[in-house]
């Protein structure tokens, strides 16, 4: 609202202008728009009718406020406040780059006219959560929603936001190897000479007969097989047992990799009821067959495995980061070649970049999670070695920071080789032991170690 003083009237009128342009004529008070100033400071000049040669002057200091979308980046100053949304109410970390910034969060309401002036003035000090250049803070869970942004650059600056949900288990599962069927994949569980025969030092030691019962169980010559192996039973002890160690048992030495192979064997038989459990879909040979679609997912809508992608997620952020669990799973085959083929892993971390996907809102996301999982993909794998895949999908939250599994926009666009086939977890002290090609006692394999 622009005025003049009484004294000032003239009968003709006057002009307002605006940094030189003209926004209105005839009589005070006048009405002056200014969604479409830039934040900072103006110029407003008035100038008789009558008296052209007379004029007066004010600045106007317009204070902005501009949303710095999840993945983008937004000009701002001291007359633009910045307000950015983190849409999970499960907590991630919120980094802003580009100068030297101030943090702030209310309760999550997004950002009025009101506020923004308090932030500028520094009336809202109380409220910052973090500084910094960059300024990255630890969200927590159920603080989601709007975030306030204030860069103390006096010349402003370009600002940037990322926010990663992440998540890591307590305990890494051991890598392992998977101990194919294949006679011609060496080695097995059955083997009679080299540095890996578990099953032929167990049977020296208790005079038992249980490297045949494999070979003649768990073995097959048909090379189309060459992943069938004991990947589900290494996926389960690598969660449910520290590794095992080396140890010598009356003058015959078994490897860190031969105990581990026995306790492999002993989880591959492990029944559905023993302590593991379905979380994500299910295989077919589940009691309720419901397999995740493998796709690959594509950026069409409407496929199969769309519906998947909130489930997924939600999986990964309730157990490993929430419960800081491993996740055992089917994430199939890597290389994309052959969905049928079964290659169990662990998944003990996960991060997710979001992104504010096209469209504006806020509250869609473009979402990259890469998991890291163990690894049995090498004859004796390192303890450095790992299986990580890239999964890629929009979602949408709700305003309470709940993924919106109904959402029209949800879209699972790609992966690494296909969709994982299910995820579970397996609880230790629950857990049966059961051997599946032979009948090896866990209570004997743990008293090799006495």
């Amino acid at each position: 609202n622009v005025d003049l003083a009484p004294v000032s009237h003239d009968p003709a009128g006057f002009s307002l202008f605006i940094d030189g342009s003209l926004c209105a004529t005839g009589q005070p008070p006048w009405q002056v728009d200014t969604s479409s100033l830039t934040g900072g400071v103006h110029t407003l000049t008035v100038l008789s009718a009558t008296f052209p040669d007379l004029f007066d002057s004010a600045t106007v200091k317009v204070l902005k406020v501009d949303k710095i979308p999840l993945g983008g980046s937004t000009n701002l100053s001291k007359f633009i406040i910045g307000k950015v949304y983190v849409p999970t109410k499960w907590g991630g970390e919120l980094k802003l780059s580009g100068g030297s910034i101030e943090l702030f969060y209310t309760d999550g309401a997004d950002l009025d006219v009101d506020t923004a002036i308090q932030i500028a003035k520094g009336e809202l000090d109380e409220n910052r959560v973090a500084q910094g250049s960059p300024c990255v803070y630890e969200v927590p869970d159920y603080k989601h929603k709007w975030y306030y942004v204030k860069i103390s650059d006096a010349a402003g600056a370009s600002v940037s936001a990322g926010f990663i949900e992440w998540g890591e288990a307590d305990v890494t599962p051991w890598n392992g190897w998977y101990w194919p069927l294949l006679n011609t994949v060496d080695p097995n569980l059955y083997e009679v000479s080299g540095g890996n025969t578990p099953l032929k030092d167990y049977d020296t030691i208790y005079g038992t007969n249980e490297r045949a019962a494999e070979e003649a169980n768990g073995s097959t010559s048909d090379t189309n097989a060459t992943w069938e192996g004991h990947c589900w039973g290494w996926s389960l002890a690598a969660i449910a047992i520290s590794q095992p160690q080396a140890l010598v048992k009356n003058n015959v030495t078994f490897t860190r990799d031969e105990m581990e192979g026995l306790y492999t064997e002993l989880a591959d038989g492990a029944p559905e009821t023993g302590g593991w459990t379905w979380r994500v879909g299910t295989p077919e040979t589940a009691e309720n067959p419901n397999p995740i679609p493998a796709g690959p997912p594509t950026a069409a809508m409407g496929e199969a495995v769309d519906e998947w992608a909130d489930k997924v997620q939600n999986g990964l952020c309730q157990y490993i980061r929430r419960e800081r669990l491993a996740m055992n799973s089917n994430l199939r085959d890597a290389t994309g070649t052959d969905a049928s083929e079964v290659w169990n892993h662990d998944i003990y971390k996960y991060a997710s970049t979001m992104e504010e996907a096209d469209g504006g809102n806020e509250k869609v996301v473009k979402v990259t999670t890469r998991i890291t999982s163990n690894s049995d993909n090498t004859i004796m794998p390192p303890a450095t070695d790992k299986r990580e895949d890239s999964y890629v999908y929009v979602l949408e939250y709700t305003g309470d920071g709940e993924i919106d599994g109904a959402s029209a926009n949800q879209n699972w666009i790609s992966c690494t080789g296909f969709a994982p086939k299910w995820l579970g977890t397996v609880d230790k002290r629950q857990f049966v032991w059961r051997a599946n090609h032979c009948t090896i006692t866990k209570d004997n394999v743990d008293a090799l170690y006495q």
